[in-house]
Formats: structure tokens, C-alpha cells, sequence
């Protein structure tokens, strides 16, 4: 006769850590993401990778939010002026499309250790929102509010 136990849990410390900021996510595939709303008007997205990533005894997430796409690639003048655009904190990723991913993509990420307090963490979060948003309006100038 086999003894039945209570199910095990994989430990989820980024997931933890998002729980305890009392933001509102939702949890998908690999992933959670919220949702802001920047000075009323705007709205700007941010992804939290699951999988957490170690550098010696840090344990980190990239955060990040996306600030441009296109079916095409970004000019070369456009793309090396985009990455010379100076970040007080975090930077930039240019993503070319995959089997995945259809299109070109640059986004903003930086890596949130999970050892914050929930407060510290969110002020991560508003950081990677904030910032995106003010790199999607300039990437995509007249462009309505994708990300």
C-alpha cells in the first residue's frame, strides 16, 4: 500500500516576492506580468521572468517591458543611436525574430535580486514601467500606446 502525501511544491521565490508587493499579475506561461497605468494616460506592461538566475551567492529575475517592435528591422542609425541613449539603471535588448517570435523587438530589463523587501521590489517594478513607457514614446514617435 503506497502512503499519499501532500503534493509538492516548487519553490517560487520571485513569485513570493510579487505576492508580498500586493500588485495586481497575472501568471502566465514562464512569466508574470503586470499592468500599469503611467500619469493617466498611458499604459505600459512588464514581464517577470519565472526563472531565477544565480551570480555567485545573488539570486536574480529580469524584469522587463517592451519598447518597440516591427515586422522590420530597426535602421542601423536609428538602432546605434538607441543604444547609446544613456540608463540610470538597466538596458536595452535587441531581440531579432525567431522561430517563436515573428518580429524585431527591443526591450527595457534589468535584474531584480529576490532578495528585496516587497517595497524595494515594487520601486523595481515602477522603475522597468516607467522607464519603458518613456523609451516606447520615443522609439515610436505618433504612435499610439502599444506596450
Amino acid at each position: 500500500m503506497a502512503i499519499q502525501g501532500s503534493p509538492q511544491t516548487v519553490p517560487d521565490p520571485i513569485g513570493d516576492l510579487i505576492k508580498a508587493t500586493k500588485l495586481s499579475y497575472a501568471d502566465i506561461t514562464g512569466l508574470y506580468k503586470l499592468s500599469y497605468i503611467i500619469d493617466e494616460k498611458r499604459k505600459q506592461t512588464i514581464y517577470v521572468r519565472k526563472e531565477t538566475h544565480d551570480y555567485r551567492s545573488l539570486k536574480v529575475n529580469e524584469v522587463y517591458s517592451l519598447v518597440w517592435e516591427s515586422p522590420n528591422a530597426m535602421p542601423a542609425d536609428q538602432l546605434t543611436t538607441t543604444f547609446l541613449t544613456r540608463l540610470g539603471i538597466g538596458g536595452l535588448i535587441y531581440e531579432q525574430p525567431s522561430e517563436a517570435q515573428k518580429l524585431y523587438r527591443i526591450r527595457f530589463r534589468l535584474t531584480v535580486p529576490i532578495s528585496l523587501n516587497p517595497e524595494a521590489a515594487k520601486e523595481y517594478f515602477n522603475a522597468v514601467a516607467v522607464t519603458g513607457d518613456a523609451l516606447e514614446a520615443a522609439l515610436n514617435p505618433g504612435a499610439e500606446d502599444r506596450f
